[in-house]
């Protein structure tokens, strides 16, 4: 279902910028952008290719590691993440 969802979607296959801050996070595609607290995500999920970013049960946000510059910005995101997200879940 969700496949099939994702395939109607106008913005599929679009490039995000994302952008992380202390106290936020900033989504931007060429038609559309997006500002969440910290706060308004429930859950991160991390696997070895990227992180789920969870604001509830129904959406979630995909942040591929290969967006990270290096090593040591994913090390800093998945600082803060953990800091900010009570529900912080790394694959095994």
């Amino acid at each position: 279902m969700t496949l099939r969802h994702y395939a109607r979607r106008p913005d599929r296959g679009m490039v995000v910028k994302w952008e992380v801050h202390f106290d936020q996070i900033s989504t931007k595609t060429e038609t559309s952008s997006s500002t969440l607290e910290w706060r308004m995500i429930s859950r991160v999920f991390q696997a070895t290719e990227g992180f789920l970013l969870y604001p509830n049960a129904r959406i979630l946000y995909w942040l591929p590691t290969h967006a990270f510059r290096d090593a040591a910005n994913i090390e800093a995101f998945t600082k803060l993440a953990k800091s900010k997200v009570q529900n912080y879940e790394l694959a095994v």
